[in-house]
């Protein structure tokens, strides 16, 4: 298989946000505060792709749930 095109508006992760490159071998706190950082963005990207899957009709809010459910889940 042959990737053509990796280009979409609803990507989990933007590339500007990931990077392998590290000047210092040690961790320091500036490393921990970039973890939280990371975990934040992933908690944002979340809501994001839970909030388009809401506009096209996946998501649905049943039974007085106090979560929104998957649309024809089977009730798992």
């Amino acid at each position: 298989y042959s990737i053509m095109n990796t280009v979409s508006p609803n990507l989990t992760y933007h590339p500007e946000r990931l990077t392998m490159e590290k000047g210092e071998s040690m961790f320091s706190p500036a490393d921990r505060i970039g973890q939280l950082t990371m975990r934040n963005l992933d908690i944002i990207d979340t809501r994001d792709k839970l909030a388009i899957y809401a506009q096209t009709g996946l998501l649905s809010q049943t039974g007085g749930a106090a979560l929104p459910s998957l649309k024809n889940d089977g009730g798992v």
